[in-house]
């Protein structure tokens, strides 16, 4: 089977099937967390920024709970397609393909995608204060980019004068400073916007970790089965 057929099917089985792994985990674990928090935001009073919050979840109530859903279902087979190509072409141009390689994978997502970005720009429910959504998202990305090449410096290339590089690109993005929040009060309690964000990395890691280890799986097992080859060449 050609190389890019292998990257392919990865991507895509790996992908969906972490999409939908994410998902039912978010609607168990995070869809609740929202829904207390949207009761404790119509409690606490309105403003300008609460309004414009609860227009649009009206918008979104309108659509109905499968709406929801089925998007968010889109969405994240989506983005672990996206990242499943990304790990199966790392793996097909580096030659390593075991579980434990996968499994290296899904932790470098993690760390890059997930837990350095949340340093400076944690998970929020609505109804809190938050810095400017493109700051945020720019912030975001530049540290989600510069991390993953850090962490592929650090892991990946083996001269040593190297590595400090990796380090000064995982450190450039928090020496910078990520957005800071105007300071205000919010209904939310502490204890509800804690949860949301142990449940947000958490669903998170086991989303990169399943990706990694079923993308590594799917890649070796197309390139230990010749009826698979034999399929292709027919095709």
């Amino acid at each position: 089977m050609p190389v890019l057929s292998r990257i392919l099917i990865t991507g895509l089985v790996a992908g969906s099937i972490a999409g939908l792994a994410i998902t039912v985990l978010q609607l168990a674990t995070l869809v609740p967390l929202l829904h207390q928090a949207e009761l404790y935001e119509a409690s606490f009073g309105a403003n300008e920024t609460l309004s414009m919050h609860d227009n649009i979840l009206q918008d979104q109530n309108q659509a109905g709970v499968f709406g929801k859903s089925l998007l968010t279902l889109l969405s994240n087979g989506m983005t672990g397609i996206g990242f499943g190509l990304v790990i199966a072409a790392g793996m097909s141009l580096l030659g390593r393909t075991r579980a434990w390689h996968g499994l290296l994978w899904g932790v470098g997502g993690f760390l890059a995608w997930s837990l350095l970005p949340a340093i400076g720009v944690p998970p929020a429910l609505p109804g809190m204060e938050q810095a400017p959504l493109l700051e945020r998202q720019s912030w975001f990305l530049v540290t989600a980019l510069f991390s993953s090449a850090g962490l592929l410096i650090l892991v990946l290339l083996r001269p040593l004068w190297l590595k400090p590089l990796g380090l000064i690109l995982l450190a450039m993005p928090h020496i910078y400073g990520a957005p800071v929040a105007p300071a205000a009060q919010s209904g939310i309690p502490l204890e509800l916007s804690e949860q949301f964000l142990m449940a947000s990395l958490s669903t998170s890691a086991a989303f990169w970790l399943l990706l990694g280890i079923i993308a590594s799986s799917v890649f070796r097992t197309l390139v230990r089965n010749p009826q698979a080859d034999m399929v292709c060449e027919a095709s």
